[in-house]
């Protein structure tokens, strides 16, 4: 995975952390997202991410995100930046992290 800056990574685990919460990936009694809530978070993405990649090659279509990875799959054009008709785990964290930072003011 490429290293991310500590502002950058809290971001990210932010994001995913929203990500997983509104996808339904935690329970609907769920408490306040603390950080032993976003570390679950981040195994549920990187457990959706193994359960997409069913041949085990590290990378999935905008078909295997469609029931695994709704998030992806309604936002597959904006990770698959190079238009290959897959995408990584470090192309969905990236795009996370994007997000988060955008939504913070930190990318326009």
């Amino acid at each position: 995975m490429t290293q991310l800056t500590t502002p950058a990574r809290n971001a990210l685990r932010a994001t995913l952390a929203a990500i997983l919460v509104a996808g339904a990936a935690l329970s609907a009694n769920a408490q306040p997202m603390g950080s032993g809530h976003v570390e679950e978070a981040l195994t549920v993405m990187h457990q959706r991410f193994e359960s997409a990649d069913s041949n085990h090659d590290g990378r999935i279509s905008r078909e295997d995100a469609r029931d695994r990875m709704p998030f992806v799959y309604r936002n597959f054009d904006a990770i698959d930046t190079a238009h290959k008709g897959y995408v990584t785990m470090a192309q969905i964290e990236a795009y996370a992290a994007r997000q988060g930072m955008s939504r913070r003011g930190g990318m326009r």
